[in-house]
């Protein structure tokens, strides 16, 4: 407002000082952090029983944003697999997996695999 108004250019700060100085500021209410929640079904204090997937995207350069799928075992907190390219498709996450599986040497049976609802998790290609 103060900008198509006046003419006046001014940051979020001298703004929030601003508003200090003639008592405009509402109370902060200090909110508690969220416990990490994991399902109660699921075995993870073994190693391979229990992992997840995700997808971060990395910030570059050249390229903008690139893609990375990574798999963590919940039972010790490391990443098993980890799938870095200028796509993330389901087959990219099947890859990543079958690599992870070897890695590791996981056995698959008992192994679970939990990823949110992104699309590379919920195509044809990787249900169960």
């Amino acid at each position: 407002m103060l900008r198509k108004r006046y003419g006046i250019i001014v940051n979020h700060k001298k703004i929030y000082r601003m508003r200090k100085e003639l008592g405009l500021l509402r109370k902060y209410k200090k909110h508690a952090k969220h416990a990490r929640k994991r399902p109660k079904n699921h075995e993870v204090s073994k190693r391979n029983k229990y992992w997840e997937a995700d997808i971060k995207f990395i910030p570059t350069e050249k390229d903008g944003y690139v893609p990375m799928i990574y798999i963590i075992d919940v039972g010790d907190r490391t990443i098993v697999g980890t799938h870095l390219g200028q796509k993330s498709k389901s087959k990219n996450f099947i890859e990543c997996i079958d690599r992870a599986i070897k890695y590791r040497e996981a056995d698959t049976n008992g192994l679970t695999i939990r990823a949110d609802n992104g699309p590379q998790f919920k195509s044809k290609a990787t249900e169960a």
